[in-house]
């Protein structure tokens, strides 16, 4: 008698509660791939035993003589002798055995066949439960400061408690910067590159001005349309759309709803300006179209192809019902494709349009007339916030009903610092928007995910201290998708992967990721005599280097009070004459170089430029090495051929070029 383990799985296995007959099916099914076969077939008799095999050799049966059952009187015959009209001992049994064999192989393949579809099933689950690449949310804020979100503001902290909730339970970025002004934060951040290597650091995008991001650079949408991604936009894209190729969809967003310029009204979505070419008039125009791979559509007066009309509707609102379309569309013609939805809201710039009559409750009311407020900007500013944090939410709460958010990354951020003279704060930090002092460029951001495997639970409600900037998010999220092509497309990136530092993956012995930062560099000037771009003698721009942070040719500005205003107060480079108080245009004052040690002196309030000479020219020199590689800025001035083309679509913003 030999015994020999068997995949069977037996009657009295079924039994068994449903995890041990779990338990007892991987045991089988790893069993089955060690042995040849499933179990011995030839000449064998196979008796079943919780899981063992009995075999006993019918060959060994066959030779010898059988034991007389007890209460028969028939003799055992010899073998090779015919037996009687029942048949010999030695053919019954074969009989029986071969029987035996044949209704347990049936049994046996049985349990075989559901053991497979019982692997495959759970092979399934597996596969559904990891939902391959991670979709990937960005949630673009404008002119929203330090002070402006409720985790560290000292006056609106009531007004966005969505937006802390979600920092809370993600990883809050604390020394995450921009660029000073729109454009070039933009186009650092589609493109992962120095807006000084691009082009784009002097000026913005003005609307009817015959440039934009370089058709050489490759965006961040176009990477993630490499990687297998359903790509879409809706917001503010304001990198330029003189040419059709300019735009959102032909720069690697499947879709694209929303504007394309700086700023414009939230209800009638246009603009009224005096351009500044010569012989311009007094002009009024419209921003605000849908567009694909069949063209663009005019979603203010349908003039073009049929569109809903868009006039009259609240961009934040807009914004919020085409993410959610676009997810629900998604999950339903595309659910095997990862997404990547970029949300670039309007909100907070200016003009300060308050949201939809009945968008508060009588106690949000309440809570908003309550406040103290330190001028009436201040006021309206907390209004569009406050419904802002309400439409985040609308969104969060649609994206995890569709299952778009179980393997997810949200990503929350703000273009650049406030503005305090159009409501918005960056208390208690020195600047503004328009500035590279720390309130034009330190900015409010966070990372969110409810995947324990992108977002590990001991770094949930963790705050992340390394320096950031927004050119970092194409390597970084290159790290939460594997398969975003990075170095083998496009030029080469300026930014750092940061998401293992973020995640709490990367170990103090490795240091920080980053150890300097260039904060925007030009070394020329738009000479309007000459209609081009002209270098200068000295550049301006800025630069942190462990620790340590350099301004050169900077208008002086100040800080504000709690309560939102500038006291003006003296200080060693400047006095309430020379400080510029407003971001609304850029700063033409006098300027001045400045050397701070941000980190001991966060708020920038010692100037060490004189004080420190030999550090002075140190900096000035790492300056050089780490832009030494600017190229000449693309910008060009507002022309009249845009606002002609745009005459014969009722004055509606379309390429002309």
């Amino acid at each position: 008698m030999s015994y020999m383990t068997c995949s069977s799985f037996g009657e009295r296995d079924r039994l068994l509660p449903r995890g041990q007959q779990q338990q007892q099916r991987q045991r089988s099914s790893k069993i089955r791939r060690w042995l040849p076969g499933s179990c011995p077939k030839a000449r064998s008799v196979a008796v079943a035993c919780g899981g063992l095999l009995m075999v006993l050799s019918a060959t060994r049966l066959a030779g010898k003589n059988l034991a007389r059952p007890r209460g028969s009187s028939t003799p055992a015959q010899e073998p090779g002798t015919k037996g009687g009209g029942r048949g010999s001992p030695v053919t019954t049994v074969l009989a029986q055995t071969n029987l035996l064999l044949s209704q347990q192989q049936q049994q046996q393949q049985q349990q075989r066949q559901q053991q497979q579809q019982e692997e495959e099933e759970e092979e399934e689950e597996e596969e559904e439960s990891s939902s391959g690449q991670p979709n990937v949310i960005f949630i673009l804020v404008d002119d929203v400061g330090t002070n402006d979100v409720g985790y560290e503001s000292t006056d609106l902290w009531q007004l966005t408690p969505f937006l802390t909730t979600l920092a809370a339970e993600g990883v809050i970025l604390d020394d995450y910067y921009s660029n000073q002004i729109c454009t070039p934060s933009r186009a650092s951040l589609m493109t992962g590159r120095d807006s000084f290597r691009t082009g784009m650091q002097f000026g913005v995008v003005d609307d009817s001005a015959p440039w934009g991001l370089p058709f050489d650079e490759v965006t961040l949408a176009e990477r993630f349309q490499a990687a297998g991604y359903s790509t879409h936009m809706t917001g503010k894209w304001h990198l330029g759309v003189y040419n059709n190729a300019n735009y959102p969809f032909s720069r690697g967003f499947d879709t694209f709803l929303g504007y394309t310029g700086g700023g414009e009204g939230y209800y009638n979505h246009g603009e009224c300006v005096t351009p500044t070419f010569e012989g311009a008039q007094f002009t009024c125009y419209q921003d605000f179209g849908y567009g694909d791979k069949d063209g663009y559509i005019n979603f203010t007066t349908n003039t073009t192809r049929q569109g809903p009309e868009m006039t009259g509707k609240y961009s934040t609102t807009v914004i919020t019902d085409r993410a959610i379309e676009v997810a629900t569309e998604h999950v339903e013609k595309s659910p095997s494709d990862p997404l990547f939805l970029y949300v670039s809201h309007q909100a907070v710039h200016e003009p300060l349009d308050a949201p939809p009559p009945g968008s508060f409750t009588d106690e949000e009311v309440e809570l908003l007339e309550g406040l103290d407020y330190s001028h009436r900007e201040r006021r309206a500013f907390a209004s569009i916030v406050y419904y802002l944090d309400k439409e985040v939410r609308r969104l969060h709460e649609a994206l995890d009903a569709l299952g778009v958010l179980d393997n997810a990354v949200i990503v929350f951020a703000s273009d650049n610092g406030a503005c305090p003279s159009s409501g918005g704060s960056n208390y208690p930090l020195r600047g503004f928007k328009h500035t590279t002092f720390q309130g034009g460029v330190r900015v409010p951001g966070f990372v969110y995910s409810k995947s324990a495997d992108l977002i590990p639970e001991e770094a949930r409600g963790t705050r992340y201290s390394g320096m950031m900037h927004s050119m970092d998010w194409t390597p970084t999220l290159g790290s939460v998708v594997p398969e975003l092509p990075l170095d083998g497309m496009g030029k080469q990136l300026s930014g750092f992967d940061q998401w293992d530092a973020i995640v709490g993956r990367r170990s103090a012995e490795e240091g920080p990721v980053r150890t300097e930062l260039v904060l925007g560099r030009t070394s020329y000037d738009f000479d309007s005599d000459a209609g081009e771009m002209v270098k200068e003698p000295l550049p301006k721009g800025a630069f942190i280097h462990d620790g340590w942070k350099l301004i050169l040719r900077q208008s002086c500005a100040l800080w504000e009070t709690t309560k939102g205003d500038y006291p003006n107060p003296h200080t060693v480079e400047c006095d309430s004459n020379d400080a510029c108080d407003s971001c609304t245009t850029q700063c033409d004052g006098i300027t001045f170089d400045f050397l701070f040690h941000i980190e001991t002196d966060p708020l920038e309030t010692a100037n060490l430029a004189e004080a420190m000479p030999e550090k002075y020219v140190e900096m000035v020199e790492r300056f050089e090495v780490a832009t030494k590689d600017e190229v000449v800025p693309g910008y060009k001035p507002q022309g009249p051929s845009g606002m002609e083309a745009w005459k014969k679509f009722n004055n509606w913003v379309v390429a002309w070029s």
